[in-house]
């Protein structure tokens, strides 16, 4: 039997990932979560790495023929050979009969209603829950819901932590998910959601009549990505730079306290409690 193989030589440029044989709009869909972006990158990767890495992003157990379909677009991308996803579904399987191939349990999603039992330890506060909160929480996909509730989690701290602030209140303005500082009228609001731009962006905004992203792109410059003067945008492939976020909030939670102090000819540095 002769086997029919592909051979696509003009495969570079534009959107190549898309032009290999067996990638279709969900594949892509991963490629762009794990943060592969050309042929040349696949071409790099290992099956094995992707496979457990997807599952580790999206907290689902895939399938294993989605490895069938990672182990085939690295081949096409090495080699220029399209070969279908099915020739290599016999290697996964010779190793799975060898036990050496492993199917990783998938990380749990922190999960928002897990995380209410939890208020009493962060740093104080003790908010009480919001439907409305929690059903936006839980639309989120996996791993954008997992990166806001560590903001969620920094700004609570921060607000424990930072003399003045109080406790905020918790809800949703403009349908995103926001944090008030309505004891004490201290701050500005802060609202967190998942960015538009791309499925793997999400995003930390601010109100965009004040002048907190200016300070924040005066402070820190390049460690951050900025959108105008309401917003800074993170991505869940990469690190957040935790120190000066929790500075940003800081200045936030303590906006009107800072300009009644200036008003009055009071230098007001933010300060911690020390919890």
């Amino acid at each position: 039997m002769i086997r029919k193989i592909y051979r696509q030589p003009s495969l570079y440029g534009g959107d190549e990932l898309s032009r290999l044989r067996n990638i279709g709009k969900a594949m892509r869909a991963d490629f762009t979560l794990l943060g592969i972006q050309s042929v040349k990158q696949l071409a790099k990767c290992n099956a094995d790495e992707l496979y457990e890495r997807i599952q580790t992003l999206t907290h689902t157990r895939h399938d294993p023929c989605v490895w069938d379909t990672y182990a085939a677009a690295i081949h096409q991308a090495r080699t220029g050979e399209a070969l279908p996803w099915r020739e290599f579904t016999q290697v996964r399987k010779q190793r799975q009969t060898k036990k050496t191939f492993s199917t990783p349990a998938p990380a749990p999603s922190p999960g928002f209603r897990r995380v209410l039992g939890k208020e009493k330890a962060v740093a104080g506060m003790n908010m009480p829950a919001n439907p409305a909160v929690i059903a936006k929480f839980d639309a989120y996909p996996a791993d954008i819901q997992a990166r806001l509730l560590s903001l969620r989690e920094l700004i609570l701290k921060t607000a424990a932590t930072t003399e003045g602030v109080g406790e905020l209140a918790e809800t949703l303005k403009w349908g995103q998910i926001s944090y008030l500082t309505s004891q004490t009228g201290s701050g500005s609001l802060i609202r967190l959601d998942q960015h538009r731009s791309a499925p793997t962006e999400y995003a930390m905004y601010f109100h965009c009549q004040t002048t907190l992203v200016d300070t924040f792109r005066e402070m820190f410059g390049q460690q951050f990505r900025y959108e105008g003067n309401r917003c800074l945008i993170f991505d869940v492939r990469k690190t957040i730079p935790a120190k000066a976020l929790r500075q940003c909030i800081q200045l936030a939670l303590t906006y009107h306290l800072t300009r009644k102090a200036a008003k009055s000819g009071v230098r007001r540095p933010a300060r911690t409690t020390g919890r």
